[in-house]
């Protein structure tokens, strides 16, 4: 079986190490991406050459993208891209996908899993040159998962903190912080997670730090909530 890594990147591992060669062509990583992250049962061959070949004639995109299909079922598997009617699908008894351990884990509710399988952004740093509906795509896909990755490190933070692990979930809204450090809502849960964790000093770092930032890179001054929150720190109230 492969493995697909989409999370922080994009890359095939198999049993004798990465996979390397005419199936990690660009285009080929592309098609196993859009597959590996549709939500749907399958994804139509107009819509895939639409967002891969963009400027080539109808004719030459269908055969670029057979020619796809081709190489990826020659290297991974001969049924690792199944086609049912118009509609491509990845064989996921062939090719796992990281993506979709992450959202097995995520439907489930099985928070310390899917925040173990992020490891940054959807195909981090993966573009097709002129193929702008793919980069549109792929804009989506990113937002989408990470609004799913930020819901799951909440839910996980919370879950920690009822059974009394209170340094977990300061962990989980450390790294739920990092994914957005602009957004005050996080800050002031995080630095209410340092107090709850008996780390009153940190917290009141964190307010400084993240009043700082919105002010310097943001030109606006932090929630009036995070400030007077901090003084109370300060003054012990």
């Amino acid at each position: 079986m492969y493995r697909l890594n989409l999370f922080g990147g994009v890359s095939i591992d198999g049993m004798e190490g990465p996979v390397i060669g005419r199936a990690v062509q660009r285009h080929r990583l592309a098609l196993l991406g859009i597959l590996a992250a549709s939500l749907s049962p399958g994804v139509s061959r107009d819509k895939l050459v639409m967002y891969l070949w963009p400027e080539r004639s109808a004719a030459r995109a269908r055969h670029a993208l057979a020619d796809s299909i081709y190489r990826l079922n020659e290297a991974l598997g001969a049924s690792a891209v199944l086609a049912v009617g118009d509609q491509l699908r990845l064989n996921c008894a062939i090719v796992g996908s990281d993506v979709g351990m992450f959202r097995d884990a995520f439907a489930s509710g099985i928070w310390e899993d899917a925040a173990r399988v992020y490891c940054g952004p959807f195909m981090d740093g993966f573009f097709l040159p002129g193929a702008l509906e793919f980069e549109r795509w792929l804009e989506r896909m990113r937002e989408r998962l990470d609004g799913e990755y930020g819901r799951a490190l909440e839910s996980l933070a919370a879950q920690r903190a009822a059974s009394g692990d209170a340094g977990g979930a300061v962990a989980a809204w450390r790294q739920r912080a990092m994914l957005d450090r602009y957004d005050s809502r996080v800050a002031m849960r995080l630095m209410e997670a340092l107090v709850a964790a008996g780390n009153s000093a940190a917290a009141m770092r964190h307010a400084h730090s993240h009043a700082r930032l919105v002010e310097e890179e943001l030109g606006t001054h932090p929630v009036p909530e995070i400030i007077t929150f901090a003084e109370r720190l300060r003054t012990g109230g």
